[in-house]
């Protein structure tokens, strides 16, 4: 994206081979545990905001693609955002409530952070994120602060839901995936059709993602930021 900023500038490393298609599939549900697993503490971050907030509030809770990155992909790969989308807290970014600059600048590096993957699998998030994947991360955000503001600081309900959603999102957009390679079949694009499949597989082993609202909830407790 051209309006995408770069405030460090570095590189991933070459891009990752495999041996075998067993690897490939094993990167996938690897792939969608660390994106996971980093939502559900961005997930806690946000209801220790909550906490430290010196009044009652209700912020509007809204979500974008991701403006900044840390790196970009050597070639053959591209850099994918690990969050699925960039929150907002009334219209503006969560680093910018944080206290202190140590936690401003965790914030953001959380945000930044990109992971070096093939094509196919920032195609893949791309589609779960349509797919409802970066709704169920707002969501998810938007509910550890009010389970933190009414005093309820337990957020394995708040991971439990954020999980299903993300599991309902990777089956649709599979399911899209498979839609449009029978679309690509029918008219004789094979290349095309070859695509969809790959990306249909990758989404599917995303969904052995093996994340558990208990280990979420063990790993990122609430607390105050």
């Amino acid at each position: 994206m051209s309006d995408r900023k770069f405030p460090v500038s570095m590189a991933h490393d070459a891009p990752r081979t495999y041996e075998s298609i067993d690897a490939v599939l094993k990167h996938a549900s690897e792939h969608a545990r660390n994106r996971l697993l980093h939502a559900c503490e961005a997930v806690a971050w946000i209801g220790g905001l909550a906490l430290e907030w010196p009044k009652p509030h209700r912020p509007r809770f809204s979500v974008h693609g991701a403006t900044v990155q840390d790196a970009t992909a050597s070639l053959g790969g591209q850099a994918a955002h690990v969050l699925p989308g960039q929150i907002l807290i009334d219209g503006i970014p969560p680093w910018t409530l944080a206290g202190g600059e140590a936690t401003k600048v965790a914030w953001l590096a959380r945000f930044m952070v990109t992971s070096a993957v093939p094509v196919p699998f920032n195609t893949a998030d791309s589609a779960a994120e349509k797919a409802g994947l970066k709704e169920a991360f707002r969501h998810a955000c938007e509910r550890a602060w009010s389970s933190a503001a009414d005093g309820r600081h337990d957020l394995a309900p708040t991971y439990q839901t954020f999980l299903s959603d993300a599991d309902r999102a990777f089956q649709n957009a599979e399911r899209d995936k498979h839609d449009k390679r029978a679309s690509a079949t029918l008219g004789g694009d094979a290349r095309a059709s070859d695509e969809r499949f790959v990306e249909s597989l990758i989404l599917r082993m995303y969904r052995m993602h093996g994340v558990t609202p208990q280990e979420a909830n063990r790993m990122f407790p609430l607390k105050r930021s």
